[in-house]
């Protein structure tokens, strides 16, 4: 991998980071509003949890592509599967603390949109390591 392929991919994610940061402020933003939306009836606040899940997905999509491109600009294997582990960890932490502060409870309805998340995020991220795995591995063959 040559200095100009790296510099590259550094630049790549300078974008993605921004959108990465811009969802996390959303979501942010949703979560102190989300107390104004409490005392709303249950339709309003299955609409924020929605939210809160489009947005930890959108979270997820970004963290992936920034996490693909720094391993291509020569982050470890390890730190590449760290970045996504805490990545989806920072997520389902998320709409557990929405949820649980929109006052949805243990409601069915909370339980399956973190198990969603969970399960539409360890698929994506099995796949992105599966993919970045056999290219690493082929880049060392070579």
């Amino acid at each position: 991998m040559g200095v100009r392929e790296t510099s590259s991919n550094v630049e790549l994610t300078k974008p993605l980071a921004t959108l990465y940061a811009s969802i996390v402020v959303s979501l942010f933003i949703l979560f102190v509003l989300s107390g104004l939306i409490s005392g709303e009836n249950s339709v309003t606040r299955q609409v924020a949890l929605t939210l809160g899940l489009f947005g930890t997905l959108l979270l997820m999509l970004f963290g992936g592509e920034i996490a693909r491109a720094l391993q291509k600009a020569g982050m470890t294997p390890v730190g590449f599967v760290g970045f996504l582990l805490s990545n989806l960890l920072f997520g389902a932490m998320y709409l557990a603390l929405l949820a649980d502060l929109i006052d949805l409870g243990a409601r069915p309805e909370t339980q399956s949109v973190i198990v969603i998340y969970l399960a539409a995020g360890i698929v994506w991220y099995l796949i992105l390591i599966v993919w970045t795995m056999v290219e690493w591995f082929r880049s060392r063959r070579d």
